[in-house]
């Protein structure tokens, strides 16, 4: 009975390699088939998609994130000759301009055993660290919007409810370097603050703020009537 059941398991065997054997010539004649039918792409006809190359060192009213600990982070923008203070000490701007982003900063009192460090911003540190205008919305939860919006770049959006900027940065960041958000909101003190963090973030290229209640009936009217 076990000799039996040997040869059943060889023959088995056999019987799948034959059969994955077949399935691989099979997807070779297609693929070859395809090939013959389907002219190559010139490449050099489209645009190279890609990010603008990052900044190592920071400079003169860039954007940095402040990590204090590990609940804790906040936000600055590098001035010459400003202080940035917390519980953990005072820091000068001149200390963190020309560094690398990354690295520790001692403080200039207590000292020097308060530290933080300075870090290159991105969307899901923006969201920690941000000014809250509104309720955001959280990197787990922008990540599935852009994941399902399908989100490339070169992209065109429009987004309704600017907030505080938060599910922008993840759109922007996605439809970088050559797509467009046009963003909505209602609140002009909102809109205004929004557009100055776009240009301090070098970002004023990719979007455009609008203050408008994109539900509302005049908004309508406006449309309708160009």
């Amino acid at each position: 009975k076990n000799k039996d059941k040997s040869v059943d398991d060889t023959s088995s065997v056999l019987i799948s390699d034959a059969a994955a054997e077949t399935t691989i010539m099979t997807c070779t004649n297609t693929s070859d088939a395809l090939q013959q039918m389907l002219p190559l792409v010139d490449s050099s006809l489209y645009d190279e998609l890609h990010l603008p190359p990052a900044r190592r060192l920071i400079q003169p009213d860039d954007l940095v994130v402040v990590f204090e600990s590990f609940n804790s982070l906040n936000f600055v923008y590098a001035k010459p000759d400003e202080i940035f203070s917390n519980r953990n000490g005072h820091f000068p701007h001149n200390d963190f301009i020309g560094k690398p982003y990354g690295c520790k900063i001692r403080s200039k009192n207590n000292h020097g055993l308060g530290f933080l460090y300075l870090l290159r911003p991105t969307p899901e540190l923006w969201a920690r660290s941000l000014p809250h205008r509104t309720q955001i919305v959280h990197e787990l939860d922008a990540s599935m919007i852009v994941h399902y919006l399908n989100l490339c770049p070169n992209m065109t959006v429009c987004e309704s409810g600017t907030g505080s900027g938060s599910m922008s940065h993840a759109i922007l960041r996605s439809i970088a370097p050559k797509g467009k958000l046009h963003t909505y909101e209602f609140n002009k003190m909102r809109v205004e603050k929004a557009r100055e963090e776009f240009k301090g973030h070098g970002l004023r290229h990719l979007v455009e703020v609008y203050h408008r209640d994109v539900c509302g009936k005049q908004a309508l009217l406006e449309l309708k009537n160009g």
